[in-house]
C-alpha cells in the first residue's frame, strides 16, 4: 500500500515560512443615530409599502372571519323558600344543592336538550348548545355566569337565556318537590 504524503509542517511546531500569523481584526462601522434618519427617508417606499401590505392583510382577514358574537346571564343559586340571601353558606347548609352540583346538572345532556328545544331554532340541537354554552361561578358566591358564543347575535343569546330559564325551571321543581316530600 502506497504511503499518502503528509504535508510536512504535519506534526512540525510551526508551518514553514515562519509563525501562523493572527486574523487582522478590523473595527467594525458604527453607526449614529443622526446617520438613521437618512437611511429611514432612503427606505421610505419599501417601509410605507411593508406597512400597507400588513394593514391590508389585516383588514382582509378581519373581513373574512365570521363573526362571533357573545351573551351571558347570570342566575342565584338559592332556595326560593328563603326570605334571606344566604348566599355560598345558605347553598352549603344542606338546603340548597352546591353551585357545583348546578353547574354539573346545566352541563348534562338531558339540559341540553331541554335549552335546544327551548331555543327552538332550527339546527340548535343539544350537541350545539354543549358547544356554545358555558357554565361557571362567579368567584367566591352562589352565582353562575351561563354564557354563550355563536356566529348569530340571536342565536347566543337565545341560548344563553334559555339556559337561564332552564335552571330556573329545574331550581323551582326541585324545591317543590322536596317541599311535597316534607309534608
Amino acid at each position: 500500500m502506497p504511503a499518502i504524503p503528509r504535508a510536512p509542517w504535519l506534526g512540525a511546531a510551526e508551518p514553514p515560512g515562519g509563525s501562523i500569523q493572527e486574523p487582522v481584526v478590523q473595527p467594525e462601522p458604527s453607526v449614529s443615530l443622526g446617520d438613521l434618519l437618512p437611511i429611514l427617508l432612503r427606505r421610505k417606499l419599501l417601509i410605507l409599502l411593508c406597512v400597507a401590505m400588513f394593514a391590508g392583510a389585516t383588514a382582509l382577514w378581519n373581513t373574512q372571519r365570521p363573526a362571533q358574537y357573545r351573551a351571558s346571564t347570570k342566575v342565584l343559586v338559592t332556595d326560593p323558600a328563603e326570605p334571606v340571601l344566604g348566599g355560598r353558606e345558605a347553598a352549603r347548609s344542606g338546603g340548597v344543592p352546591s353551585v357545583d352540583t348546578q353547574i354539573a346538572l346545566l352541563k348534562g345532556a338531558s339540559a341540553a336538550r331541554e335549552i335546544a328545544r327551548k331555543v327552538g331554532e332550527k339546527g340548535v340541537g343539544a350537541n350545539e348548545v354543549l358547544g356554545r354554552l358555558e357554565i361557571e361561578e362567579v368567584e367566591k358566591t352562589s352565582i353562575l355566569r351561563l354564557s354563550a358564543s355563536a356566529g348569530a347575535a340571536r342565536r347566543c343569546a337565545a341560548i344563553a337565556n334559555a339556559a337561564a330559564e332552564v335552571f330556573l325551571q329545574r331550581n323551582e321543581a326541585f324545591y317543590h318537590a322536596r317541599e311535597l316530600s316534607a309534608r
